[in-house]
Parts: structure tokens; sequence; C-alpha cells
């Protein structure tokens, strides 16, 4: 009995002893768009896959992996089922634009700026497998997948420090009409320009753009402009664009490269003309002399998952000791692992004759331990006004010394234990947290266009709490 209830087993299992470095490595990637590509159905992409890399012990579950986006699958041989990582149908989907490299994970990490205490989120498709940073090994029963996350690159898409007139002369390179001059102006809008104050009124009359989209030195106080060639010397004789924020606006940048100037051709193409963009203004750098600080590293991040047949199921494995990052500038609060694993589709609307009726493409449930158990029926979501809603509790309830009471109507989870059954394709999974459940988040989430369930490992713990009613004195936020 017990090994038929476990027979789609989806067993997750958390190593969480913690080890810190910095790193750099490489990864590769299909000549896919992921995103835009249709498949029929889950034995369609199944096939795609090509032939398994492995089976278990007994040969009857087969283990499959596409390596340019990294998703798997995981067949019964016996039953013929099959459990994808992601859904298959993601490019016809309802799902946002921006929601579906989300849906094509599957590992997510959320990290803080130790210097803002922003917090972000980086997704295993978007940010590792589609920039070609992950590397994928075969081990006994199962594959070995080093999840790169982040900008791996040394060397920025455009200098941190460049002079106005060698980048006015790149954008000049740039196609006329709406879309150049829109990425042009976005890029100028990056920069600072440091000069002197005549330096500086000389550059409105020969640039008239840097008029509307600067607030040049030209402008301000003399001190000001003193200042400015105090810190960047060279600013006294040629001006100069500095961008102050190096993360976020590179990565807007390139965004915006690659949407506006080379979108138009296909992504090999884009890319060495994209190549060609960085060396040349890297050369012009070089030229002037210009100090340029652009190869400061932005956030990156490794981690290890193993993935595993047995005869019982599917087991992953996430080993937080293989973490790699820079703990002075980052801190890693959670991860998530397979956050879409044999997902479900939720509602969608349909016309029947003069009414809109709301109905649903898959029937079943999740299950969550909260409190004895419970079920999250999809239908009575869709019969309900198509809400969308997501459940989500820590195990074994909420650790006091830190977290906050922000949950109304909800029992302790007292099992390390979630699964998912699709009554429409009678397919599910029953899975298991072998390690690390004390750490764990479970998530029952009905806000897009699958149902699905996972979990979440908390590597810091945090919460804010507010102190207004122990002391008196100070501003709201001063007081959390």
């Amino acid at each position: 009995m017990k090994k038929r209830i476990l027979a789609a087993l989806l067993a997750v299992l958390m190593m969480l002893p913690m080890a810190i470095s910095a790193f750099a490595a490489e990864g590769s990637s299909e000549k896919i768009d992921y995103l835009k590509a249709e498949w029929k159905s889950a034995e369609e992409r199944l096939e795609a896959m090509g032939a398994p890399v492995t089976t278990s012990p007994d040969g009857n579950i087969e283990l499959y992996v596409d390596p340019g986006s990294g998703e798997m699958g995981i067949k019964n041989v016996r039953t013929g089922k099959i459990y994808l990582s992601n859904p298959y149908d993601i490019s016809i989907s309802s799902l946002l634009k921006r929601e579906k490299p989300y849906a094509l994970s599957q590992l997510n990490l959320n990290f803080s700026y130790i210097s803002t205490g922003e917090s972000k989120t980086m997704h295993s498709y978007n940010d590792c497998f589609e920039v070609g940073q992950a590397s994928i090994k075969q081990v006994a029963n199962g594959i070995e997948v080093t999840y790169m996350l982040g900008a791996q690159k040394q060397r920025a898409l455009i200098p941190n420090k460049i002079s106005v007139d060698d980048m006015e002369a790149l954008l000049a390179r740039f196609p006329e009409g709406a879309s150049g001059e829109r990425v042009k102006s976005y890029i100028r809008k990056l920069y600072n320009v440091y000069c002197t104050v005549e330096a500086g009124k000389e550059l409105v009359k020969k640039y008239p753009a840097l008029r509307k989209d600067f607030l040049l030195l030209a402008n301000q106080p003399k001190e000001m402009a003193a200042q400015a060639i105090k810190e960047y010397p060279i600013a006294a004789t040629t001006p100069i664009y500095v961008i102050t924020n190096v993360n976020a606006d590179y990565t807007s940048a390139e965004n915006h490269l690659f949407q506006y100037v080379f979108g138009g051709v296909d992504k090999e193409a884009a890319t060495k003309e994209l190549e060609k963009f960085i060396d040349d203004t890297y050369k012009k750098v070089q030229e002037k002399g210009i100090d340029d600080f652009s190869t400061e590293e932005r956030p990156k991040f490794e981690i290890k998952a193993t993935y595993k047949v047995t005869n019982s199921g599917l087991v992953a494995t996430v080993d937080a000791g293989s973490l790699k990052y820079d703990t002075s500038k980052y801190r890693v609060n959670s991860i998530s692992i397979l956050p879409y694993f044999s997902a479900a589709n939720a509602t969608r609307q349909e016309k029947i004759g003069e009414d809109d009726v709301i109905t649903t493409t898959d029937y079943g449930y999740t299950f969550i331990p909260d409190g004895s158990g419970a079920l999250v029926r999809f239908e009575d979501l869709f019969a309900d006004n198509n809400k969308q809603v997501k459940f989500e509790n820590d195990m074994y309830g909420n650790d006091y010394a830190y977290y906050q009471v922000k949950i109304k109507n909800a029992e302790s989870m007292t099992m390390p234990v979630f699964g998912l059954a699709n009554a429409t394709d009678k397919t599910g999974f029953f899975a298991v947290i072998e390690d690390g459940d004390a750490l764990a988040v479970i998530t029952s989430n009905h806000t897009t266009a699958y149902h699905s369930i996972y979990s979440t490992f908390k590597i810091t713990p945090a919460d804010v709490y507010d102190l207004a009613d122990s002391f008196s004195g100070g501003s709201t936020s001063s007081n959390k």
C-alpha cells in the first residue's frame, strides 16, 4: 500500500549548512526561445527533451532534462504518466509576459542588499539558463545542476565613465526613428555629466539633447563643479559621463539595447553586434585614459541542486553548503524549489450562449498540512468568481522570536508534507520534506494561470518590529 501511495513521490531534501565565498563561472544554452515554444501536450514536451538521462534502480521511473532551460520530466514507465517540473504550455497561457520566465524556473533565490535593505528575487531561468550560466552533469540515478544566478560577466555593457563626445559618437550609430531615439535618451539619463561650468555651457550648444535630459553642472553653483573635478580630475579637461548606480542601471541599459536596437535581428547576430558595441566603448575609454570602474561586480550567486529518481519517485536536494556569494554586500533570505512542479491549469473564462461562464481547465486540489490537513479545491476557487488566493504558512508554526502573526484562520502545519492532485489528467504527487523542515514555508499558490504548491526555505530569518509603544520620540520609520 505504501509503495502505491508513493508511486508519484516528489521528496524534497534540503541540506542547509552554510559556506560562503565568491565565484565566477560560465554555462551554455540551446538556441531555443522557450518563452515562445509551443508544445501541445506533456508527451510532446517530453519528446522534445530527447532520451532519458537516467532511470530509477528498478527501471520504472525515467528522468528527462532539457539542458537549455533546466526543465525536467519524470515518466512512470508502468503507468505512462508524465510529471513536468514546469508547465509545457507557458507560451499560450494567460500568464503576463513578465511572469513567464518565473514559470520556467526550477529554483528561486530571494536576497537583500545589505546597504539599502532592498529585496529582490532571482529565478533560475531568466537569471541563469537564459543567459547561459548553468551547468549540468550526470550523477548516479540523476543530475547535478549548478545554478549561477545573476551577472557573471566581468565587463559591463557600457563603461561606467566615458567622455561625452565618445558616447555621443557611439549613440549616433543607433537607428534613426522612435526606437533609436528612445534608447539614446534612456542611456543618457543613466549618466551625470562632470565638467567645468564653462565646458557644460558648451556641451549644451553642441548636444541640444543634454539640455532636456540632464541637470548639468553648468546650472549649479561653481562649488559643485569644483567638487566634481576634485572627484574626477579628468573632468577639468574632458567632460565625462558617470554612472553612479552600477547594478540596476547596467542591467536596465542592456535590456533596452537588446529590445530597441538589436532586437530587429536574430539573437546570434544581435549578440555579435552587442559585443562589438562593448568593444568600441572600452576602446574609447582606454584611448582617453579615463579611469573606468565598470567592472564592479553585480549581484551573483552560485548554488547546486541534485535531482535523482528512486524506486519511489523524485528526490530533489538543494545543498545550501554549496551557496556562494559576497556576504559583505548581500544577504540571502530564502530559496524556493520547484515552484511549478506538476502545476495544474487554473481558471479561464468562456462564453456559452448569452451568459459568461467561469470554468476551469483542470479539476483537483492541493493538500496542505494545515492542522489535521486541508484540501484547496480548484473548483471552489473558480466557483467563487475565479478567486485568486495564496495560502502560505511556516512549518510547525511561527517562530515568535522573529515573526509577527499575519495569518487568519490558519492552523499550525505539523507535518512536513504537501501535495497536488490533478483529477483532469489523473496525475498528482505527494511531497515529503526530509531535511530543513524547521526552516520551511509551504505555499499553495492560486494567483497565476496555474495551481501549484511548493516549499521555500529560509536561509536568514528576519522580521520587522514596531517599537512605537516601547519608547517616545523619533519618526515612525525610526521606531521600526
